[in-house]
């Protein structure tokens, strides 16, 4: 072997050494690990922290945290709250299913939730129309715990697609570099043939 192609060599082992992989933890780190963490974290507070709001209730489908969610709206006097639900998208899905209590006067029990990495929401935990409960705080509790468990699965697919991505890449750049020393070779022998 001669000192070209173990050039080649060497900086194949830089390139793919164990530090190559450190990219696949990062990504999995920020994508997975932390919001998986926060969500398993998220908990209604008990019912004498929570907010109350009332007014008449609408359900709209608006941009909200990146994708199109459907909301759950109190409007009162000419002004409006938006609240989501607990879950993966964020869906209040009963509300917008339930059209018979859409415009009747609710009250609403929430709390502002922190989100992962900033900022936070409204989540509602109980939506009550006249004296029927639609939403409960049995209902949300469910929701957050299945919140968490889609985050975990998320993470685990972060974590395999990452060390997917950087093994195919490794992969690439080895076989680049074998590919080099053979042609390396084979212009070495042609020219030793020639001469």
């Amino acid at each position: 072997m001669n000192k070209e192609e173990k050039n080649i060599l060497n900086n194949i082992k830089m390139v793919t050494s164990k530090w190559y992989y450190m990219p696949a933890l990062l990504v999995w780190l920020i994508v997975g690990a932390m919001p998986t963490l926060h969500a398993y974290r998220a908990e209604a507070p008990p019912p004498d922290e929570l907010k109350l709001a009332s007014g008449k209730l609408f359900s709209e489908r608006i941009r909200h945290e990146g994708s199109w969610t459907y909301v759950a709206i109190l409007k009162n006097e000419g002004t409006s709250m938006h609240f989501v639900c607990p879950g993966f998208g964020n869906d209040c899905w009963e509300i917008k299913k339930r059209k018979d209590i859409h415009g009747k006067q609710a009250s609403i029990m929430w709390f502002e939730q922190s989100k992962w990495p900033w900022g936070s929401r409204n989540l509602l935990v109980e939506l009550q129309i006249a004296q029927e409960k639609v939403i409960t705080s049995e209902m949300t509790q469910k929701g957050l715990q299945e919140y968490a468990r889609d985050w975990l699965y998320t993470s685990v697919i972060a974590f395999l697609g990452s060390i997917v991505i950087f093994w195919m890449i490794d992969k690439t750049i080895r076989d680049q570099g074998a590919k080099n020393i053979r042609k390396n070779r084979k212009e070495k022998n042609n020219c030793g043939g020639k001469a």
